[in-house]
């Protein structure tokens, strides 16, 4: 009975599926780089639109409050001082203005017009996107920003970029130093503070720097020390129920997402052209000609968004290989004395320890582990069947003696009364 229970109890936790998690710590050989992104708030530098779109631009309003509050747009002549009539010290814009800032995000020459400055190398493995800006003052001016991935895998046919892991005299490896020009007179936008942004991520997840990175100042150094950590998960019929991303988009011809977030991305995406035509920019747009006009809003398509959208989410399980990049900012001021110096932002990209922590979620019951449990208990089994066994010859061999001797207690008792009778008989 107890084996019994031992077996229906062992094998109701089997089929669960437990898994146990473990911690190891890798130095490998290659290590892989992550993608960086960096966005910029200004659709483009004022003084060279100005130049080229006078009609856009007009003087501020109240010149004294402006230079007031923002004293690097007057350093130096102001006379001709210009700024974009975006309601803000100047007059409401116009749709035409409207128009032709969305159609800038659209066509974007990004090596031409973006402020970033990238080795050569660096270009052919760069991709321009453009993400949602969240602030609310935006929304009513400019609803995107542009960005530039460096290493950027979302729905690419190429594979990441890995690099050898061997580290420098400082005990540091190298990923990229950028350096990004950053004129405060070139500000688009003079309401807002903080115009460039940078995020440190996986390849192959897309992220809105602007509310999962840092900003960055012109005239400051930013060391960043990138730390990896993989966590590797099971499919199913284990609980954590992932998909091998990476082995779908193999089969698919090296096609197809190849993360949880772009597959829910994707979702929505799909939704945007069924209803518009178009791709509205929910998280990052990988492709920024499909773009959709900020005006057109979910309550103005006739497919239902909670039928369509959210189903198709569920659809998509955490990846079975999460690559999680950790970082860790410094920021140095630097001490040039020429002006122009301070219009810079360096920012070096670096892995001060190479070694990689993985976090497994293993099958608690492998191949070894259930041939021994089950071995257990077929010796169980068994050890109680022979028991079982002698205990019922025992039995039936008592009962036979037992059988005998009363079979020879009768013959006994038989002779003593024929003896009996015969000395009765003399």
């Amino acid at each position: 009975m107890v084996c019994f229970y031992q077996s229906v109890d062992f094998y109701k936790h089997y089929f669960t599926y437990p898994l146990t998690t473990g911690f190891t710590v890798i130095n490998p050989k290659f290590y892989k780089i992550p993608a960086i992104t960096f966005c910029v708030r200004s659709p483009f530098k004022l003084t060279k639109f100005c130049k080229k779109n006078p009609h856009f631009c007009q003087r501020p309003i109240d010149l004294e409050d402006f230079c007031l509050l923002y004293p690097f747009y007057c350093k130096d002549d102001i006379s001709n001082l210009k700024i974009p009539k975006m309601g803000y010290f100047a007059d409401l814009p116009s749709a035409e203005l409207e128009y032709y800032i969305f159609q800038s995000f659209r066509n974007y020459k990004m090596n031409l017009e973006t402020p970033l400055i990238f080795k050569p190398k660096l270009w052919n493995n760069s991709k321009y996107t453009v993400v949602e800006n969240p602030f609310e003052q935006e929304l009513k001016k400019s609803k995107f920003m542009r960005c530039l991935s460096y290493n950027l895998h979302l729905m690419s046919d190429k594979e990441p970029e890995i690099k050898e892991a061997e580290t420098d005299e400082e005990g540091t490896l190298p990923i990229e130093t950028f350096l990004i020009f950053a004129q405060m007179k070139d500000i688009f936008f003079p309401w807002a503070k903080d115009q460039v942004f940078f995020s440190v991520h996986s390849p192959y997840v897309p992220v809105n720097p602007l509310t999962e990175g840092d900003s960055l100042e012109p005239g400051f150094k930013y060391k960043v020390f990138v730390r990896l950590e993989e966590e590797h998960l099971q499919p199913s019929p284990y609980p954590t129920n992932c998909t091998d991303y990476l082995d779908l988009w193999k089969k698919n011809n090296r096609t197809g997402p190849r993360s949880q977030e772009m597959c829910k991305s994707l979702c929505y995406l799909s939704y945007t052209r069924k209803c518009f035509g178009c791709e509205k920019a929910k998280l990052i747009l990988y492709d920024p000609k499909n773009l959709c006009p900020a005006h057109l809003k979910e309550s103005d398509c006739p497919i239902d968004f909670n039928t369509e959208v959210q189903p198709c989410k569920r659809r998509c399980q955490p990846n079975c290989l999460k690559l999680k990049y950790h970082t860790r900012v410094v920021k140095i001021e630097t001490h040039e004395k020429i002006f122009a110096k301070r219009d810079y932002i360096t920012v070096d990209v670096s892995v001060r320890d190479t070694d990689v922590t993985v976090l497994t979620h293993n099958p608690l019951y492998g191949a070894w582990e259930v041939f021994s449990y089950v071995g257990g208990l077929i010796g169980c089994w068994l050890g109680m069947s022979v028991w079982t066994c002698f205990g019922i010859i025992e039995k039936k061999f008592r009962r036979a003696a037992e059988v005998i001797q009363i079979f020879r207690n009768q013959s006994r008792l038989s002779a003593d009364e024929a003896i009996s009778l015969k000395l009765q008989t003399y």
